[in-house]
């Protein structure tokens, strides 16, 4: 063999060698013993029902893994899945993986799914409303809370009860919250909640609740509302400078006259004062801005009249502070019961810490204080002006060892130098201003000149003072509070404004008539210059009564919403539409009279509005132009629209039973459907009615009523008889009814039985039973689809057949009260993709 032939097979060999070496050419992968156990881990072994945990696996020899128990399938080698359970129980999830060589031994993941739950999985929240407390529910076992990521700013997560609460601040986008409770053992269970806050509002309807107060000078007006609502306006163009929520405190009566209100709220000069659940807020009448937070515990408080500093007292002491939240003054003792004057110069104090018999002066230029000589009387109030101050002795009241047999009246200087003393029929209603003082006996207003009468009781019977005026105010007496201003004073009854002007050598009376009806609250800094706010929450300045100013809407009186625009109805007599694309102002719609109800077709192109007792008119959208009217004999108490705005349907009562009929919105003969006494029930194409014949399904009735039935309708022509009481209808081709069950004995004599809820069915618009609905007794709803519904009174969504929530607003809902059967209407309406909803004074727009 040649050399080379030896050296070429060497190398050869060896670069064989080498390329097994490498692992190159050769069937590789394969293995020689089966994959170890894989490893399976879920990111939380506890979860609420409707929420998420991540499953994950991954095995290092497998080629492939099958699962088993609570899943199943052929899986890769590695990955992960989102488990949400939709049922409480425990689950075991199984893994085993396998090569050539064999399987592995099986791994296991056990996942509890509990009831813990917020009511919906997801919330929507607007700024600046105080937002309904969701507390979880099925959570005894938990005993603290914690929350990823933070909420959005105002809300806060109580770490104790896991409850969420606050007035959110700044808009935020929808975002899936992850809530951990954790118990004693150190078990923790994962909730998922989606919660989002937008700030689209719609309208600002001003006060909605009644007047209790108003207060205004030439520049600004500030009014509070019986929810103690607050706003501060500006007097020239009614537009608000800032609004919030005062305390509403009442002193209780110690003297057998009507509960005072103590003051929450106060306008003077540059400054406004609120009192607040921590004490009181200086603000700037001007701007609205917050100019100081004074924490304090306070049984009164009082601004002083150029709003210059605020004062407040309790059981322990008197303080003073500036309008920028400086200390002034301090003093202890007693100021629980005090009365106070205050001037720009001068605190005034009666039945303070110094006693009952003494004023106590404070001066603003040193803020030191000192204390006058004593008075005869008891306290008991200064003139509105503060030029002086009244005390009294009462008949029956005892002095010493004697008992004083006639009431007696002190006139004061504020330097307690005596005046006037008068024996007086009565102290009822006692005050003063200027050079006169007043009582309010009923029935009338006595009005007295100061140094002027004459009065004896040497020899009895006494001589009581001649008034220099006596006026009969129109009933009922008093007709509201007597409001002594400058140099006058006024009083409304009905419509009448009754003005005393007692800034000459005797009273002059002058009446005004004020186009408000119902006023609860009044105001005037002139004789012919008042502003006047009643029940409803409308505020008006009657100073031209001709041509009255409105300061915000009021109450909503009437609301309507389809996919296109929302139309708002309120207590001031303004239609309001609003387009849902832009959520923009559209049009004031021009209706006839005082609105009542208000119902739109689902696209809003038609509107239909029941204004008097029997007038409703229908309306091309947006434009507002009448299309038809139409006149009832006798009260329309509902009305509603089909989808397609071509059918209207009413309910109407007079005399005889209540009945329902639809009209066609072109004109013609309407179809009757007699003995309704709830509002019938249109199908979205409107050729399908469902009439109750109970008023509501409550649980207590006439005995001469049975359990609800109602008739369904095709084209004017009965079609079947089901028992229950009609919700809707979801389609065109099935309702829902409510059924009860009779759990009494029927009686005679008008004795009152009792039914109980009973279930909800769906029905087939011939009255076949297609299946049970688990909404439960909620007779506000929209149906939205075959399946979602739209429950106005807690604005959530949730199905129809399962009766989960899907979607709810953490905002607490308003419901407007209504003449009729209907009793409230709900203030809100899902659009399709958003909620119109009607929160406190604000209307705003939720998206789904």
């Amino acid at each position: 063999m040649r050399p080379y032939n030896r050296l070429r097979g060497l190398l050869l060999i060896l670069l064989t060698v080498q390329v097994a070496a490498c692992g190159g050419g050769g069937g590789g992968g394969s293995s020689t013993a089966a994959p170890a156990a894989p490893t399976l881990t879920l990111a939380a072994i506890s979860v609420a029902i409707g929420s998420s945990t991540t499953l994950t696996w991954s095995s290092a020899d497998a080629t492939n893994c099958t699962a088993s128990g609570s899943w199943s399938g052929t899986l890769a080698t590695s990955g992960s899945k989102t488990i949400t359970p939709s049922a409480a129980g425990t689950f075991t999830y199984s893994l085993t993986c396998a090569n050539s060589a064999g399987s592995s031994k099986t791994s296991t993941a056990t996942l509890t799914a509990t009831t813990l739950s917020y009511g919906s999985p997801n919330y929507q929240y607007t700024v600046g409303i105080a937002a309904n407390t969701l507390t979880p529910s099925n959570a005894n076992s938990i005993q603290s809370w914690s929350i990823s990521p933070a909420l959005p700013a105002g809300l806060t997560l109580d770490t104790t009860t896991g409850a969420i609460s606050g007035t959110p601040t700044a808009d935020s986008p929808t975002t899936t919250y992850v809530i951990t409770g954790a118990s004693s053992g150190g078990h923790q269970t994962q909730l998922d909640l989606a919660i989002g806050v937008t700030s689209n509002i719609l309208l600002n309807l001003g006060d909605v609740g009644s007047l209790q107060f108003i207060q205004f000078d030439t520049a600004h007006v500030l009014t509070q509302d019986s929810s103690g609502n607050w706003i501060l306006w500006n007097y020239a163009t009614a537009a608000q400078i800032a609004s919030g929520v005062s305390l509403i405190t009442y002193i209780p009566p110690d003297n057998g006259d009507t509960p005072e209100t103590l003051t929450v709220v106060a306008l003077a000069g540059p400054t406004v004062v609120i009192h607040t659940a921590s004490g009181l807020e200086v603000r700037s009448s001007a701007t609205g801005q917050v100019l100081a937070e004074i924490p304090v515990h306070l049984q009164w408080w009082k601004l002083a009249t150029d709003g210059s500093y605020v004062c407040a007292g309790n059981g322990t002491g008197l303080t003073c502070w500036s309008p920028s939240g400086q200390l002034l003054f301090t003093e202890s003792g007693n100021y629980l019961t005090a009365n106070v004057l205050a001037s720009p110069s001068t605190l005034l104090i009666a039945l303070g810490a110094a006693g009952n018999g003494v004023i106590e002066t404070v001066s603003t230029a040193g803020w030191t204080s000192s204390v006058g000589p004593a008075f005869q009387g008891t306290f008991s109030s200064w003139f509105v002006d503060g030029s002086r101050f009244l005390t009294t002795i009462a008949a029956g009241t005892q002095i010493g060892t004697t008992i004083a047999a006639f009431n007696t009246l002190y006139v004061y200087s504020l330097a307690s130098v005596l005046e006037d003393t008068e024996t007086m029929p009565t102290l009822q209603g006692l005050t003063g201003q200027g050079n006169w003082f007043w009582t309010t006996a009923q029935p009338p207003l006595n009005i007295y000149a100061i140094g002027n009468n004459t009065a004896s009781c040497i020899p009895i019977p006494c001589t009581m003072p001649t008034p220099t005026a006596t006026y009969t105010l129109s009933p009922p007496y008093p007709p509201s509070p007597l409001v002594p201003i400058g140099t006058f004073i006024a009083s409304i009854s009905g419509n009448a404004l009754t003005v005393i002007d007692l800034s000459g050598a005797t009273p002059v009376e002058t009446n005004y008539n004020q186009p408000l009806a119902n006023p609860t609250a009044f105001a005037a800094v002139a004789p012919s210059q008042f502003m006047v706010g009643n029940g409803d929450g409308v505020i008006i300045d009657g100073s031209v009564p001709s041509s009255p100013r409105y300061f915000g809407y009021g109450q909503l009186k009437g609301f309507a919403g389809s996919t296109t625009r929302v139309v708002f109805t309120t207590a001031s007599g303004d239609t309001l539409s609003y387009n849902l694309t832009t959520n923009a102002f559209e049009t004031t719609v021009q209706l006839p009279g005082t609105v009542r109800q208000v119902a739109l077709s689902a696209d809003g192109s038609v509107l239909a509005a029941v204004s008097g007792l029997g007038n409703v008119d229908v309306y091309s959208m947006p434009s507002g132009t009448l299309i038809n009217s139409f006149t009832s004999p006798i009260t329309v108490e509902t009305i509603g629209l089909s989808s397609t705005g071509t059918v209207l349907i009413e309910l109407v009562c007079g005399p005889e039973p209540c009945s329902g009929q639809t009209i066609p919105v072109a004109g013609g003969a309407p179809s009757v459907y007699p003995g309704v006494l709830a509002a019938p029930q249109l199908s979205p194409d409107g050729t399908q009615v469902a009439v109750s014949d109970t008023l509501s399904p409550s649980g207590t009735v006439l005995a001469a009523q049975l359990p609800p039935t109602t008739k369904i309708y095709h084209d004017g022509a009965l079609v079947t008889t089901v028992p229950g009481w009609v919700l809707g209808w979801p389609t065109n081709s099935s309702f829902i009814v409510s059924t009860f069950t009779f759990t009494g004995q029927l009686l005679t004599g008008g004795q009152l039985n009792n039914f109980i809820f009973n279930g909800d069915e769906i029905c087939s618009a011939t009255g076949v039973l297609l299946g049970s609905s688990p909404i439960g007794a909620n007779y506000a709803l929209q149906f939205l689809s075959s399946d979602l519904v739209f429950a106005n009174t807690n604005s959530t969504i949730l199905s129809a057949t399962t009766g989960a929530t899907t979607w709810a607003s953490a905002d607490p809902p308003l419901l407007l009260a209504v003449a009729g059967p209907v009793g409230t209407l709900p203030a809100n309406f899902f659009t399709g993709s958003a909620v119109v909803f009607s929160s406190g004074n604000l209307v705003v727009t939720e998206p789904y």
